[in-house]
């Protein structure tokens, strides 16, 4: 009905409309970015938004931004493996920061220093300790050679140099509590202002980024949080693009405006079905397996994203290097669902008693909570009750992080590095009391997961990782850590004005670089 009743203010809408200044970009969001302006400084981010608008000020070495999804050079020259514990990096002589300076292998040196010696309140911090035996830098007539020293091999540390690079300056000058005039990288921006209440972050453009400076002179990232209230925007000429937050229902109808296009493109997120592993109904495979094969995803998809997204059978999305599609399937087979359930002890009681009832939390968005009643829907048609709760997101994060659920559902940061199974899956990664951050939030434990992604980081070259994350996949895909659904389409929203916007399988603001508005 909401839906509905947005299409048609859509049809009403377009008088009075205010138009953006010709040289800025206004980029809307569905959330504030966390504790601005600290959660936007690289060591810090934690966050799908904090890390999208991070990379927009501070350049890494390496990144993914591409439809790929292979690490590609930004500010490296060059990365080179010495042996298997031992890498040089050569950063380009032509990247600056945002003050003209150079970038040095001092400045990468500085900024990989201070995360591994932070305060503790660095998500990455730990994984850099562990993998990180030491940094030097390198004779090199403008200084820009350095070399990492690795505790072991690991394949996964191009990908790693993914991290935003600080002025060694501004380290210096002021440690781990950047100011806001401290927030400047080599990026394509660097920030400009905050609103007060946190609503709004202006970010300028950074005459010396090293791909070429931007076209505009400003993005302003506005956060408005009700869907209908952000399309108007879009319509009413006072906003110009949004990538993600566009209820695929509404495709058509945001489409049909002449001043507005629609485009959509596959993605390396994935949208999934959580179980609580500690949970004694859940521990069951059997039951896992039942839920998976009671789920009709493709109805789903046809009649919730209209097509828009692509069904899942594992991490990773089919495209990447190491995606293996021949793996265990579960078709919508609700009648092998029940006897999957009645040999694992739960048989379906006379009269209409559940078998038994399962507690899912969700978030509150209104999208996302019409597709949780529908997976709630049809796993009641398999004699499974659902107490369904929608909750605001920190309150869905803070239960997910404690363990207080038995299903949710969510969607993944981007899929890039098939590395992420050991994140989400291995023993060692289930959050406790005094790591709540840990991500694996499923509680999962498997010995030979644990086995096989250990062995996947350690192991070099990409044919034999191929062949260790297809391990990896039929296990998953067997035993269930999670029901995979589905990959959803980036679905970015414009003014037409708005051109050259590229939009990434990882979702990443990355085409904000390149944007620009015709006249």
């Amino acid at each position: 009905m909401a839906l509905l009743a947005l299409a048609a203010g859509l049809a009403l809408a377009g008088c009075g409309k205010r138009g953006t200044r010709p040289n800025e970009l206004v980029l809307l969001v569905d959330s504030n970015p966390s504790q601005l302006p600290h959660s936007l400084d690289p060591r810090y981010t934690g966050v799908s938004l904090d890390i999208k608008l991070s990379r927009l000020i501070f350049a890494a070495l390496v990144s993914e931004d591409q439809a790929s999804m292979e690490p590609k050079l930004d500010l490296a020259a060059s990365v080179t493996p010495v042996d298997p514990t031992t890498w040089d990096v050569v950063v380009r002589p032509d990247a600056r920061f945002a003050d003209g300076t150079a970038v040095t292998a001092l400045d990468v040196y500085q900024t990989f220093h201070a995360l591994m010696a932070a305060d503790g309140q660095s998500t990455t911090q730990r994984a850099f300790q562990q993998r990180i035996a030491g940094l030097r830098l390198l004779p090199h007539p403008a200084g820009l050679a350095l070399r990492f020293h690795l505790k072991e091999p690991l394949a996964t540390f191009v990908t790693d140099l993914d991290m935003g690079i600080v002025p060694a300056a501004s380290l210096a000058r002021w440690g781990l509590e950047l100011p806001l005039e401290g927030y400047f990288g080599a990026g394509p921006f660097r920030l400009g202002a905050l609103d007060p209440d946190g609503q709004a972050v202006t970010l300028e453009r950074n005459p010396h980024y090293v791909l070429g400076a931007s076209r505009i002179d400003r993005v302003v990232v506005r956060t408005i949080r009700d869907d209908n209230s952000r399309l108007l925007a879009l319509v009413g000429g006072s906003a110009d693009l949004m990538q993600g937050g566009l209820p695929p229902p509404l495709i058509a109808a945001v489409g049909s405006r002449p001043e507005l296009e629609v485009t959509t493109a596959p993605s390396a997120l994935l949208t999934y079905l959580g179980f609580n592993h500690d949970d004694p109904i859940l521990a069951h495979r059997e039951v896992r397996q039942a839920i998976a094969l009671a789920l009709d995803r493709e109805a789903i998809i046809r009649s919730k994203f209209k097509g828009k997204a692509l069904l899942a059978s594992g991490l990773m999305a089919p495209g990447h290097w190491a995606y293996d599609g021949a793996v265990t399937r579960y078709p919508h087979d609700p009648a092998r669902a029940r006897a999957l359930l009645d040999a694992a002890g739960y048989p379906d009681p006379p009269g209409p008693a559940p078998r038994f009832t399962l507690v899912y939390k969700t978030s509150n968005n209104r999208f996302r909570l019409t597709i949780a009643r529908a997976l709630a829907y049809q796993l009641g048609e398999v004699g499974i009750a659902i107490d369904l709760r929608a909750l605001e997101g920190q309150t869905f994060l803070s239960d997910l992080k404690a363990g207080n659920f038995q299903l949710f559902t969510y969607q993944s940061g981007e899929i890039v590095e098939p590395d992420m199974a050991y994140a989400y899956y291995h023993s060692s990664r289930v959050p406790t009391k005094e790591r709540k951050d840990l991500t694996n939030r499923v509680r999962y434990r498997n010995p030979e997961m644990d086995r096989l992604t250990e062995l996947g980081r350690r192991t070099i070259g990409r044919d034999a990782r191929i062949a260790i994350y297809q391990g990896v996949q039929r296990l998953m895909a067997d035993d269930l850590p999670i029901v995979p659904l589905w990959h959803e389409d980036n679905i970015l929203v414009r003014r037409v004005r708005v051109q050259d916007y590229e939009v990434y399988p990882n979702a990443r603001y990355a085409g904000l670089a390149r944007a620009f508005k015709s006249k």
